[in-house]
Order: structure tokens, then sequence, then C-alpha cells
């Protein structure tokens, strides 16, 4: 799931949305709480170093064992980075 999600934006020049930034941080969010490696988390992002902080900061914060604590930390995080994006454009 996660690489299907990152590969159009690995490839798209800056002008993504401030929503699909949003998705694509709680893209890699969910690939952390499903427990997924780090590692491959990172040979998916390959050399795009926007996405490899992404990556990074996922998995810097806590994996949840409940549904609910999961839920939460994937919107938490996709509302982190939609709130990055828009007050970096405001400019």
């Amino acid at each position: 799931m996660l690489a299907a999600f990152i590969a159009p934006l690995a490839n798209a020049d800056k002008g993504i949305s401030c929503e699909q930034f949003s998705e694509l941080a709680e893209s890699i969010m969910v690939f952390r709480q499903e427990g997924s490696s780090i590692v491959e988390a990172m040979k998916i992002a390959g050399e795009n170093e926007g996405i490899r902080s992404i990556v990074i900061s996922a998995y810097k914060k806590n994996q949840y064992q409940t549904d609910e604590y999961r839920k939460r930390a994937i919107t938490d995080f996709g509302n982190e980075y939609y709130l990055v994006c828009v007050e970096a454009r405001k400019g």
C-alpha cells in the first residue's frame, strides 16, 4: 500500500496539495502502525529526502496495539503534516 501511494508523489514536482501531503503522512503512519520495518519504508521512499524525513518522523512515534489508538495516531500524524504544509504556504 505504501509503495503504491509514494510512487506517484516521489516523482511529482513540489506542487502537491496539502491534502495529498497529509494523505502521504497518514499512509506512512499506517505502515508504521502495522509494525512494518523502517528499513522497508526507507527502501520504498528511495532517494526522496522529503519522504525519507516523514518516514523517520513516523518511526520516532509510538506504535500502538489497539485499533483506537492506531487510528488516532494516524489521523494526528496526517493533521500534523497538513498544518506544516498550510503554514509553509501562507507566504
